[in-house]
């Protein structure tokens, strides 16, 4: 939350500018000036007292328009504030970085602090980093649980598998000749035999053999291989949370949200909470999941948190017009947004049944495309309202792109970031621009034939 003239922490000293010159402002600078730059970092800022404990002796700097947290306070600890220059926008310690090396974070680099305070954008308090680093000093200061590491594998809390079970559906899965029978392939594929045998669903199987879990076990030979042929051919996999690891959680999930009072983050601090995703939470608390578990509890009405409940009818609707024009339209999840009060993610998910896949198809139930609102974009390039180039600037930035400059350099030189370059270069932006640099390419391909 935002306010324009948010209250002074109490540990908050008063700032003494005499330093800054009077006429710095903080919407034009020169970026190749690091010193200019680092003179406009200071003038937005307050001074506040390093945290004890820090190897700093400065003060750091913390921006004047820095969030407001829960409890009114600016909250100078736990919020990285973005802060925009010509146009171009990082956050604080990113800025503080670049003032301090002259060049920005490359890719698996962290920019870290050692005042342990995010939103501070003093240059000596920050250095660049990896991030194996970032994380072993903030858990030699004690800002995060060293046993961190340890919920990976068979101690996270939404484990379905022992070490010893992935272990071995890793070597199963990559070794099916020596024990999968393919006479089974009638009734059943490998996976499922192993989700049978395991039981796990179809879908843990595919994740660890994939290698996108469990990445902290290596491939083990049971001791006795499986016998396949004596699963029998009616046997299904156990679905998707019929028996989950948050079965335990879910009656004190649902009794905390009776009683919560911030309802409006319920569901994304539970998630972090357990280590899932929120689609598990609103599930649990929709009783779409585990609906056998204090059937006396009531389902939670998520609309009052800022999430749109859709009645079956709806879910129905919605896949049925996504399915009667297989080729589609453009925007057409975009109008289904629109003309339900959702977001597009929403109908995404719903569409693809990643959502609400209990509620059964309905091929009559598609909408007449006639009902739906569809928003056409006429303003393109430079007529855009928010476009910040003109299309010569346009076609200059392509013969730079295909010259060989950088886009990195490119977004310092015009008063845009480094996406709208990135767009230019792969003729996503600006079509006129690339049309005029097309026929001024061809052009000189002519002559020089």
């Amino acid at each position: 939350m935002k306010n324009s003239n948010p209250p002074s922490p109490q540990s908050q000293p008063e700032n003494t500018k005499s330093d800054i010159p009077s006429d710095v402002t903080n919407k034009d600078v020169d970026l190749t000036n690091r010193e200019a730059l680092r003179l406009h970092l200071k003038a937005g800022t307050d001074e506040i007292p390093p945290r004890p404990g820090t190897p700093v002796t400065g003060p750091c700097w913390v921006p004047k328009h820095c969030i407001l947290s829960h409890e009114g306070q600016w909250d100078i600890d736990n919020i990285y504030v973005p802060i925009r220059f010509n146009r171009i926008q990082y956050t604080g310690h990113v800025w503080a970085a670049y003032v301090k090396t002259g060049r920005f974070p490359d890719e698996g680099e962290q920019v870290c602090h050692s005042c342990d305070r995010k939103p501070c954008c003093n240059p000596d308090h920050v250095r660049i980093g990896t991030g194996k680093e970032n994380i072993k000093e903030a858990m030699e200061r004690g800002l995060m649980d060293p046993k961190f590491p340890a919920r990976q594998g068979e101690k996270h809390p939404c484990a379905k598998l022992s070490d010893q079970d992935a272990s071995e559906i890793k070597w199963l899965s990559r070794n099916i000749p020596l024990w999968y029978n393919h006479a089974l392939s009638e009734h059943h594929t490998a996976d499922e035999v192993l989700a049978i045998l395991y039981g796990c669903t179809v879908a843990v199987i595919k994740r660890t053999k994939r290698l996108e879990s469990w990445k902290n076990v290596t491939p083990i030979r049971p001791e006795k291989l499986p016998d396949a042929i004596s699963v029998p051919p009616n046997a299904v996999p156990p679905p998707p949370d019929s028996d989950g690891p948050m079965k335990k959680h879910v009656e004190s999930i649902r009794l905390a949200y009776q009683e919560s009072t911030n309802k409006k983050h319920f569901v994304r601090d539970t998630a972090k909470m357990y280590g899932c995703t929120t689609t598990t939470i609103r599930a649990i608390l929709n009783r779409e999941n585990y609906k056998e578990i204090r059937p006396d509890i009531p389902a939670a009405d998520l609309s009052k948190g800022g999430n749109k409940t859709l009645t079956d009818r709806q879910v129905q609707e919605i896949r049925a017009t996504s399915d009667s024009y297989t080729f589609g339209r453009k925007g057409l999840q975009a109008a289904l947004a629109r003309h339900f009060g959702c977001t597009k993610t929403h109908i995404g998910k719903i569409i693809a049944r990643l959502y609400r896949s209990n509620v059964p198809d309905d091929p009559s139930a598609n909408i007449p495309l006639e009902k739906l609102v569809f928003k056409e974009l006429t303003q393109r390039g430079s007529k855009h309202r928010r476009a910040k180039l003109t299309e010569d600037q346009a076609v200059e930035i392509l013969r730079a792109v295909n010259a060989g400059e950088k886009v990195a350099s490119l977004a310092l030189k015009y008063p845009v970031t480094e996406p709208v370059i990135y767009k230019i270069r792969i003729g996503k932006g600006y079509p006129v621009a690339q049309a005029l640099y097309l026929k001024e390419k061809s052009g000189n391909n002519e002559a020089q034939a």
